[in-house]
């Protein structure tokens, strides 16, 4: 579970660094990074994340860490992995439009303190001879002492007040006070320019500095008794926590955003022990009991920063405190990661969405053994029923992959032979719907993505028909086959939404849309399907093409194992998969299709504007009769049921 969760935990830095580290390269125009001080676990999950991060987005000329001598003996094997570590009194000067991020932990890094400080003015006197250079000053903080019962949260001058003039000093915060002062000796006499980041309580998966509160111990007395109990003094102590994805992004975002010679104060959200405790009992459920001991009229007191400059900056805000917590939870118990919130968007309905869409798949089965059509289950579908003989938990939608000839056939008798309450759904009969993708639809639903909800038609639960053509063996031919039907599919979709899409540039829609009005329906659905077809005479063809799906902009798929199935278990039921589906999973997935994704990535793709199942939402497959659907509008629909 452990690799489980730190996989995740990178994952999902990843995706919330690629913006602001992109951000670097255009705003800065920064060619080098570099990280120095003594080394804080923020510092150890971005270079972890950097190495996959400048590989997928090739940012920068190199990154680089600064050896001080204040690292922590259990970093040595973090600095191992890097490529790039070169001791700072080697880096003789920087060059103009450098990044400078360095690390201060005012807690575990107080036995270096005198390191990390002379590392730190060696880093502004470089500071002073380099244009444009930024550095970036984290400091995890010590112990907030808990301050009033009315004043939540501290700005940053007030915060400065509070430790300078009310509090008992310590060594801890006089080590803060010393990194303030380098700062600002450095950025009012030299004009060096640095921004200086304060962190309290941070938190990760493996490792934590919340010296307010301490989480890890919180956690596993829960775990170790089975009993979260909530107490007067969980009620009433409020403090500000940090998860490290928010910790991550604040870092990289402030090279661009932050202004010269400012304090800001990066926290989450303000949160009592009493929410924690609860955030942990939620981890799991099925193993704790929740026992409540507060007393009446309790008085809160309060010990947080206040983040609302840092919010004012256009940092995403988002409060990944809940997600935190269930990650520490699994990390150090071992204990199954719950991953039912990324779908909770449906409502409780996926389960119940995939068996209708299985209950469709069952009628488009008969019909395709009735005429003798071969089909087989593709994409997400195809990998579930490899996987494990069922539906991916976290997919919403089931497809099927047929070659050109089958399709043809297919699309001629099902829409004659579909029982009453299914409809085919294609741009060539009456149906309203204009997608490239033909779909066998369930009436009586709604299944409505943000761009077909625009449209009135039938639009119920689907299974996508993806249709492979054959396409040319000189690669070129192939880019050039690519380009043609992607260009065609964006134009109908502009076309059908009849109104200018960020998605597509803004300006182009804008100006080719009153064109593309004009321009019959039966002309784009007759060119499309002439150039899908291009290649079907084609003899010894060795790729196909994915010619109304999403891979139609990608490289092409190998022509083997498709023309035969074979029949395996798919909840419930048989179902036909590639009699050899390696090469397509291969050319859908990349070769570890096996691995199950990060946990974050466990959730479902569409996204979707109406979910409405009718009366087949009880599972009592809609035997009761009912009204039928009418697309203008609920009241429209005719008071008889049929």
């Amino acid at each position: 579970m452990k690799d489980l969760i730190m996989q995740n935990e990178q994952a999902m830095l990843v995706d919330v660094l690629k913006v602001p580290f992109s951000s670097i390269k255009i705003k800065n125009g920064a060619k080098r990074l570099f990280f120095a001080g003594d080394n804080t676990f923020i510092c150890d999950y971005l270079l972890t994340s950097f190495g996959r991060l400048n590989t997928a987005l090739s940012v920068f000329q190199s990154v680089t860490y600064l050896r001080t001598g204040g690292e922590a003996d259990y970093r040595q094997s973090t600095l191992r992995e890097i490529e790039d570590v070169a001791p700072l009194d080697t880096l003789q000067k920087l060059d103009n439009n450098d990044v400078v991020f360095f690390f201060v932990d005012c807690v575990n890094g107080l036995g270096s303190k005198d390191i990390t400080l002379a590392a730190l003015r060696a880093i502004t006197d470089l500071l002073k001879t380099a244009k444009h250079t930024k550095c970036v000053v984290s400091v995890l903080l010590p112990p907030i002492p808990n301050f009033s019962s009315e004043i939540e949260t501290l700005s940053e001058r007030e915060y400065n007040y509070y430790i300078e003039k009310l509090c008992e000093r310590t060594p801890e915060i006089d080590y803060y006070l010393e990194v303030e002062k380098a700062c600002r000796v450095a950025v009012a006499y030299d004009d060096v320019d640095i921004t200086l980041a304060r962190f309290d309580n941070v938190f990760a998966s493996d490792v934590a500095h919340t010296p307010s509160i301490d989480l890890n111990e919180i956690v596993l007395e829960c775990y170790n008794t089975k009993t979260v109990c909530i107490t007067d003094e969980d009620a009433t102590q409020h403090h500000t926590v940090t998860y490290i994805r928010s910790a991550c992004h604040a870092v990289a975002m402030l090279a661009t955003k932050a202004r010269k010679g400012h304090i800001y104060n990066v926290t989450g959200e303000l949160i009592s022990r009493e929410e924690i405790k609860r955030l942990i009992y939620l981890a799991n459920p099925e193993v704790y009991s929740l026992k409540v001991e507060l007393s009446a009229n309790l008085l809160p007191v309060y010990g947080g920063l206040s983040n609302l400059k840092y919010k004012k900056l256009g940092a995403k805000t988002a409060n990944y405190i809940e997600i935190g917590i269930k990650h520490v939870v699994a990390y150090l118990t071992g204990e199954s990661y719950d991953t039912s919130d990324n779908v909770a968007f449906y409502g409780g309905k996926i389960k119940r969405i995939q068996a209708l869409e299985v209950k469709v798949l069952q009628e488009i089965d008969r019909i395709c053994r009735e005429n003798g059509i071969q089909y087989f289950l593709a994409g997400g579908t195809l990998l579930g029923a490899v996987r494990a003989g069922k539906a991916i938990p976290w997919d919403d939608d089931l497809d099927i992959g047929m070659l050109r000839e089958d399709f043809e056939k297919f699309r001629k008798v099902c829409p004659k032979e579909l029982a009453p309450e299914y409809s085919y759904s294609s741009t060539f009969n009456s149906s309203g719907s204009h997608y490239t993708i033909d779909k066998v639809r369930l009436d009586g639903t709604y299944f409505s993505t943000n761009y077909s909800n625009k449209n009135e038609f039938k639009d119920g639960i689907f299974i996508d028909i993806l249709v492979y053509d054959k396409t040319s063996n000189c690669k070129l031919f192939q880019k050039l086959h690519s380009l043609v039907l992607t260009t065609l599919t964006v134009l109908m979709e502009i076309k059908w939404y009849n109104q200018p899409r960020k998605k597509y540039h803004y300006i182009f829609t804008k100006v080719f849309l009153p064109l593309l009005r004009v321009i019959p329906w039966g002309f784009f659905n007759g060119v499309f399907d002439f150039f899908a077809k291009f290649y079907r005479h084609k003899k010894n063809a060795e790729w196909l093409i994915d010619s109304v799906g999403k891979k139609v902009y990608g490289d092409p798929l190998p022509n083997q194992g498709l023309d035969e199935v074979v029949y395996v278990d798919f909840e419930g039921i048989t179902a036909p998969i590639p009699v050899d589906p390696a090469p397509y999973l291969t050319y859908a997935y990349g070769e570890s299709y096996m691995q199950l994704p990060p946990f974050s990535k466990r959730r479902c793709p569409h996204n979707f504007a109406r979910i409405d199942l009718g009366k087949y939402v009880f599972g009592d497959e809609g035997d009761m009769p009912f009204r039928d659907v009418n697309v203008k509008g609920e009241l429209f629909e005719s008071e008889e049921e049929h």
